[in-house]
């Protein structure tokens, strides 16, 4: 997997011994080119801590 592109935002803060929980959600994808976009977010007991989208690029073989 190759990384294209990242795009995040820092929400409330995290502090040592915080959990934090990240999801992510597939919102776009290319054929093409064999990229993905990714809806991600992270969060802890305050709330949304980083929130933004990655774009990556799947090898060949993961088609």
């Amino acid at each position: 997997m190759y990384k294209r592109q990242v795009r995040i935002r820092l929400g409330v803060p995290a502090h040592p011994g915080d959990t934090l929980v990240f999801t992510g959600t597939v919102t776009g994808r290319s054929d093409a080119d064999r990229q993905v976009e990714i809806a991600v977010r992270g969060t802890n007991s305050l709330g949304a801590h980083v929130t933004g989208t990655v774009a990556v690029r799947l090898p060949e073989e993961a088609r």
